[in-house]
């Protein structure tokens, strides 16, 4: 009889790995330098490059002790803010990464390859935006599909189950593309779920019919506004129609759910109520109703309405 393994304080050292747009390579998106200041590629835990592969840096001694600490229930420094965060609000991020099989192998890999962005919206940086980089000095850090796919041939994906696209912009990210048609050719891809966070402006016929392959695809769509409001804040070709248009693309793949993400700032505070009504009319345009009736069934059957909006609050500073 083989005795289960001690559960860990967080599994995702043990299940997840994610790679960020310098390719850097960490646990989690929740796993930050200490104090919360995560540099890219810092905290030794690695970097993918010709020699060095996914599998390596979770082989590594730095990586290792990261799993040590939380088996014996210790936080490790990266891990301080998420602690704290569930402390303080209840919210366990560690939650997202509680699969049954995480002492089996990878049940859950993200894919942040490349800054490359189409827009410039007014809260973002150069991490995630290559024309902020530019502004601000910073590096434009291009994907690699040789690097990723040299990576995922190393590694034990039998139990993978959900993968995450975020950026930059995923849809113009060709490793997007790449990762998909690994895990259909070892036909993997069936069993996955598939998260994109887009902003909603690219749409190609590949990404489609790729995602009708997957189990589940879930697409997570980032805007601050409507009309002029959205332009103004995503200062590029985002406007609400090309959502809409997008929306009614990606809407062709079965079960698809859409959720929105936006940014609560000076700029479109007051203006939340409008946000929300115009979502509503999209879910009910392009993808008859069915979203509007999930949002209901989260909100115990209540009217879509803004306390069901999904957000995130920027540069919010505390002050002692």
């Amino acid at each position: 009889m083989t005795t289960p393994a001690k559960r860990p304080l967080c599994v995702a050292a043990k299940t997840a790995a994610l790679i960020d747009p310098d390719k850097g390579v960490r646990p989690c998106c929740r796993y930050f330098e200490a104090l919360g200041e995560y540099v890219p590629g810092s905290q030794g835990i690695g970097r993918l490059d010709e020699q060095t592969t996914v599998k390596d840096v979770m082989q590594s001694a730095s990586w290792r002790e990261i799993q040590d600490q939380l088996e014996a229930h210790a936080v490790p420094a990266g891990c301080r803010g998420c602690i704290d965060r569930e402390r303080d609000t209840g919210y366990a991020g560690r939650a997202d990464y509680d699969d049954p099989d995480w002492d089996k192998g990878i049940t859950f890999l993200e894919f942040n390859t490349s800054n490359v962005c189409t827009l410039q919206c007014r809260h973002c940086n150069g991490l995630y935006s290559h024309r902020w980089a530019q502004v601000q000095g910073m590096e434009t850090h291009k994907e690699d599909n040789n690097l990723i796919l040299k990576s995922l041939r190393e590694l034990d994906l039998s139990w993978l189950k959900k993968i995450m696209f975020k950026g930059g912009e995923p849809m113009v990210n060709s490793d997007l593309t790449a990762v998909l048609e690994y895990l259909d050719s070892i036909g993997r891809l069936e069993h996955v779920e598939v998260h994109i966070t887009t902003n909603g402006t690219v749409i190609r016929e590949q990404h489609i019919e790729l995602l009708q392959k997957a189990k589940r695809c879930q697409i997570s769509i980032s805007f601050d506004g409507v009309g002029d409001l959205q332009t103004y804040i995503r200062h590029g070709d985002s406007s609400n129609e090309t959502i809409e248009r997008f929306v009614q693309a990606f809407a062709k793949i079965p079960g698809a759910h859409f959720s929105p993400i936006v940014s609560i700032m000076a700029y479109n505070v007051a203006r939340l109520p409008d946000i929300v009504r115009w979502w509503q009319g999209v879910a009910d345009e392009h993808v008859g109703g069915k979203l509007r009736k999930t949002w209901r069934k989260w909100t115990h059957k209540t009217t879509f309405g803004p306390v069901s909006l999904f957000h995130f609050v920027q540069n919010l500073s505390l002050i002692h």
